[in-house]
């Protein structure tokens, strides 16, 4: 229905002068037709004649057009962090090409849940402008996006911050220790600066954090987002919150796995009070140790979690699970893998973490996941699901000294041309 819907709502662009009754049967027969193939396609793999990435999927009320997902990648390109025509053109490419679901880029809550340059936001009438314009040319390709919201915390500097008060945390620890960004954080005058010791969060701070976050859910409402995506892990603040190594309260919000799950609780509650089931998606990375994330319990506190977020009725779980080799994993308790995530987890699992074309349909024929998130490799393939459809190759990989540049042959890469 809200496919049939969304063309419905653009007949005048699509279909010219269709009678509407005649478009709006053959529409609702259509969005049946799907649903009966999502049934079929959703089921275990040992009832499956076939796996494959590109058969459509419902997850939750978001529809996905095929299993190869654009994974949220920051690329700070939202100057004062409003979202600008350059970037209505970066994701309307990834729409015209097929990709099966769009997440944004980290978007922060609030003025204070900044952390990086030209990072967009969600709090404000221009933000929402902006956004506004993104999700009407995706909508246009027929393509669905989410909306990720984030906060900083202690991974963000205090140059960001209004009145350059101090980076807040749920304890006072500062980032320390061997990983990809431990030494350094960018600071709003573009120059590296040590990581700063943050505040530890009052009660009613956190409540309040929690507000920004329902507040910023309703914008993205407004927007046209078809979901929003909470990010909870990369060592941000619900991350924060929810690992051992970085939350050492001994009040309702840390401690046990519970009460260093209440955080992302409160969150989830708030949100789902506008969005309602089926559009809310919980992004964790329990085996990475970027912004020096890592803790000794992570496979049972993650565990604990996953099996947690079944109350909630979301759209999806988005995890980071990567495979073996990949640089930024924390090496300090059992990795969370896909199989340990869909044993607990009952609602639509995406992967995510240096899959390939290869791996990924292995997941997907194992029954491990439902789909894939690509970040990487979309960055130089913009048609990434198309060149995986038709076997097309690859084009080069974009430099990592290069995921932030303003140069438009890096932020707007083209697609295959035969």
């Amino acid at each position: 229905y809200d496919v049939a819907k969304m063309i419905y709502n653009q007949r005048d662009i699509t279909c010219g002068r269709v009678p509407v009754s005649f478009l709006f049967l053959l529409l609702l027969l259509a969005n049946f037709m799907l649903e009966f193939q999502l049934r079929i396609t959703h089921e275990p793999s040992n009832r499956r004649a076939s796996c494959t990435l590109f058969a459509s999927h419902k997850a939750g009320r978001i529809l996905m057009r095929n299993r190869v997902i654009l994974s949220p990648m920051t690329r700070m390109q939202a100057i004062a962090r409003v979202p600008n025509s350059l970037m209505v053109e970066y994701y309307h490419r990834f729409a015209r090409h097929e990709a099966g679901l769009l997440i944004s880029g980290s978007t922060a809550v609030s003025e204070r849940a900044n952390g990086q340059q030209d990072t967009p936001g969600i709090y404000t009438a221009e933000h929402l402008a902006g956004w506004s314009a993104i999700t009407h040319a995706v909508h246009a390709e027929l393509a669905q996006i989410v909306c990720q919201l984030s906060y900083a915390g202690r991974a963000g500097h205090s140059s960001f911050l209004p009145d350059h008060e101090q980076i807040v945390a749920p304890s006072p620890l500062r980032i320390t220790g061997d990983c990809v960004n431990c030494d350094h954080v960018w600071g709003a005058d573009l120059k590296r600066h040590p990581h700063e010791t943050p505040r530890q969060l009052t009660v009613s701070e956190i409540q309040r954090i929690v507000d920004e976050f329902g507040k910023a859910a309703v914008m993205a409402k407004q927007a046209g987002f078809d979901g929003i995506e909470i990010h909870a892990g990369s060592g941000y603040l619900v991350d924060e919150f929810l690992q051992s190594c970085s939350n050492k309260r001994v009040d309702e919000y840390g401690g046990s796995f519970s009460r260093r799950f209440q955080f992302l609780h409160d969150v989830l509650i708030r949100v789902l009070q506008d969005w309602g089931p089926g559009r809310v998606g919980v992004k964790i990375n329990p085996n990475g140790n970027y912004n020096a994330m890592g803790s000794t319990d992570n496979y049972e506190m993650f565990t604990y979690a996953v099996a947690r977020l079944n109350d909630y009725n979301l759209s999806y779980l988005h995890i980071t699970d990567g495979r073996p080799g990949i640089a930024d994993f924390q090496n300090l308790s059992r990795h969370v893998k896909l199989h340990d995530v869909r044993s607990l987890f009952h609602g639509t699992i995406i992967g995510n973490g240096g899959y390939d074309h290869g791996s990924a349909l292995s997941r997907i024929c194992d029954d491990e996941a439902d789909a894939i998130a690509f970040g990487t490799p979309f960055l130089a393939n913009p048609d990434l699901a198309q060149r995986f459809a038709h076997g097309w190759p690859l084009a080069s990989p974009i430099p990592r000294s290069k995921w932030y540049a303003a140069e438009k042959q890096y932020y707007l890469t083209p697609a295959y041309q035969s």
